[in-house]
């Protein structure tokens, strides 16, 4: 129970030193780009910034880039890599998603799954997965060089390339190799056609074989790694994380969780070796760790190690309510429904949990995820005891216990100059 977010933590504090300094290596620009990558690099750099002009090719990056998100799902049933001739959307709704993803929400109102192709899914959503957690790391290390007392807040365009091709691509490939090896569907085909056993909700046929059922597959290995490293959270399914085909197993779940945290802990390591200032980082680190541990404590501890009272009481009362259909216009009810059956909830609140995940999977996973402002979720939250959702709620009021990449270390600062 308490195992689970004992090695997730552990292990991404223990990922967070050398990656963190490896991220500060690359954005303080010591290492040596190869010939192939060099030629880009340098017609990239338009040279030093100051924040007025960092702060334009940013609001212009961002521009061109939602102008492309919009036209590509304006267009998307013209488009290639549309096996499944996804219609499309209406302007409200690709408003909304390209607003969405371009400044790392990821607020869905539609469902990947059944209105998105396979060149929307991997030429915009991916596409803006990766660039616009990039931006939050950019942000960062401007406002470091600034602190450091630079004479410039270095150049954006150069800031972002070295965040994608350095740091978000190499681990995207590895995860993604990971999560393939566990299984993780990896095609640009179309719905797979399956004859089921049982008719189940698909009904039968007029020569009384069950209906086929059509299950959605696409390159989902190469959506789920930026989902959570980025700390982006939209899933390729409108289950998110509970769907198997985005979280296999309870390995899948444990990778997924380390790449959740592994930036925004390896960037506060970052924000002390850019300054040489470990020792104030290391507070940092330590004051966000023990509101972590507080937030996750308390959310196993009411998810987990309690049922919820309104299911697990016995104690049958009744109550009247109104009803027109009743004779005398009352109607009589008992809560809880359960009362008097056999309902336990030792093993905690298993409603609405993957049980493939563990039982403390959910609460730990809810926790992870508001805290950095990722957004992916592997239960409903709904589906936590009351008490246990004080957890995610309070992730998402604070955003600075460790928080998205980049602008949560940004908001910690804030707090501390303010203060």
């Amino acid at each position: 129970m308490w195992t689970l977010p004992f090695l997730i933590l552990v292990t991404a504090i223990l990922l967070s030193f050398p990656l963190g300094r490896y991220l500060a290596w690359i954005m303080d620009g010591r290492y040596r780009a190869p010939r192939w990558l060099r030629w880009f690099e340098e017609r990239l750099d338009t040279g030093p910034q100051d924040w007025k002009q960092y702060t334009v090719a940013l609001l212009l990056f961002n521009t061109m880039a939602f102008v492309a998100g919009y036209v590509i799902l304006q267009l998307q049933a013209v488009l290639p890599l549309n096996p499944d001739n996804r219609g499309t959307l209406s302007p409200t709704t690709v408003f909304n998603t390209v607003t969405s993803f371009m400044t790392n929400t990821n607020l869905q109102h539609y469902s990947g799954d059944q209105h998105l192709s396979h060149f929307s899914q991997i030429g915009f959503i991916v596409w803006n997965m990766f660039t616009s957690a990039a931006v939050g790391f950019c942000v960062l290390a401007a406002i470091i060089r600034g602190l450091r007392g630079d004479s410039h807040m270095g150049n954006y365009y150069k800031d972002m390339w070295r965040v994608v091709m350095y740091a978000f691509i190499p681990l995207s490939l590895l995860m993604g190799v990971l999560l393939m090896a566990d299984g993780l569907p990896m095609t640009f085909q179309g719905q797979a056609q399956v004859a089921t056993v049982e008719a189940g909700a698909m009904g039968t046929a007029p020569d009384g074989k069950p209906n086929p059922q059509s299950i959605v597959r696409g390159p989902i290995a190469a959506f789920i790694p930026i989902k959570h490293l980025g700390t982006n959270g939209g899933g390729f399914f409108g289950a998110n994380s509970a769907h198997p085909y985005e979280n296999l197993s309870a390995w899948s779940n444990f990778l997924t969780c380390v790449n959740i945290l592994i930036f925004p802990l390896s960037l506060i390591v970052m924000f002390g070796v850019m300054l040489n200032n470990m020792r104030h980082a290391m507070v940092i680190y330590s004051v966000m760790t023990i509101l972590f541990c507080a937030m996750a404590g308390w959310a196993i501890y009411w998810d987990t190690l309690h049922g919820n009272p309104g299911l697990t009481s016995h104690d049958k009362q009744s109550y009247e309510v109104v009803d027109a259909t009743a004779p005398d216009g009352k109607r009589t009810i008992e809560s809880p429904l359960v009362a008097g059956l056999p309902v336990d909830q030792e093993l905690g609140n298993l409603e609405g949990k993957e049980l493939r995940f563990g039982t403390s999977a959910g609460a730990t996973f809810a926790t992870i995820t508001t805290a950095v402002t990722c957004g992916s979720v592997n239960c409903m939250h709904d589906s936590l005891n009351p008490l246990a959702g004080i957890t995610p709620l309070t992730g998402m009021w604070l955003n600075c216990v460790y928080g998205g990449k980049g602008v949560g270390l940004v908001n910690m600062l804030v707090y501390l100059i303010v203060g």
